[in-house]
């Protein structure tokens, strides 16, 4: 059985040979650190280019161990692809999974200018420092899903020192939730916009969500009990399902015609994505 152990990004100032206490998974590196409260994983660097997808989890084929990413260390910008001397120009969105709780000061400055939109997932809880997503001159879009979103100070992170211009951009927040953001530090942006987008889309390879039709849907590549969640347009959470099987009949008969989101929780993974009835 695999062992959770907490994850974090990091990125060293110089690469270099992987020791032997180091791993990677074929894409990303990632290096042991321990202290008082046990071991966890840092990332130092990825061959992975296009759009900018943060790992879930890292597993060590050596040790069979799996571990889950929580932070994103500083200066990510400067050893993860690494970039093209034209500054990134093929990177054009970050996708940062559920998990990410921490992002360091500086993680994506300045070489993401071309960047036009990103998410914070609902387990976010700070960004620490300061210009974490300065010089992104080609931003337009965040989508936030934090239900309770932590304290910014917006100049700080995307102003400071200059080139990210937040009154041109749309903050995407969680349906109710444009007060919350505004009293938290979140305000100057272009314009503020409720909706279920802000929650993120984790679509699974195997797990696949099927309309039986007006009245019922089913999961079908369940490998072992599930849980569900459906939620409707304005982020309410209409129904729940637990220990769900594969083919197993779920009834939407009190679903009004409209789009939800269908959240799967099959262990520690979090699955989500769109359905219309």
């Amino acid at each position: 059985m695999y062992k959770n152990t907490l994850l974090t990004i990091t990125f060293l100032l110089l690469f270099g040979a992987l020791s032997a206490q180091d791993f990677s998974d074929g894409t990303w590196n990632f290096t042991y650190v321990t202290d008082a409260a046990g071991t966890d994983v840092k990332v130092r660097g990825t061959s992975d280019k296009g759009a900018l997808i943060i790992p879930k989890t890292a597993h060590n084929a050596l040790n069979g161990k799996t571990y889950n990413v929580t932070n994103i260390r500083n200066n990510f910008n400067s050893y993860c692809l690494p970039l093209p001397a034209d500054g990134g120009a093929d990177i054009t969105s970050i996708q940062i999974p559920e998990g990410i709780k921490i992002i360091e000061n500086q993680a994506f400055y300045p070489d993401f200018k071309y960047v036009t939109t990103f998410n914070l997932p609902s387990t976010m809880i700070g960004i620490t420092g300061a210009y974490a997503f300065t010089y992104m001159s080609s931003l337009e879009s965040i989508f936030c899903a934090m239900q309770n979103p932590f304290t910014i100070d917006v100049d700080e992170q995307f102003v400071t020192p200059n080139a990210t211009d937040i009154s041109k951009v749309t903050l995407h927040v969680p349906p109710g939730k444009t007060a919350a953001y505004k009293a938290a530090g979140w305000d100057g942006f272009k314009a503020y916009v409720e909706d279920v987008t802000a929650i993120e889309i984790v679509k699974s390879s195997e797990i696949q969500i099927v309309s039986q039709s007006s009245t019922s849907f089913f999961l079908t590549g369940v490998k072992s009990r599930v849980n569900v969640s459906v939620f409707d347009i304005s982020g309410k959470n209409t129904a729940n399902f637990y220990n769900v099987t594969t083919n197993q009949s779920l009834s939407s008969v009190s679903f009004q015609k409209g789009i939800y989101i269908v959240k799967i929780e099959d262990g520690s993974q979090v699955f989500s994505t769109k359905l219309a009835f």
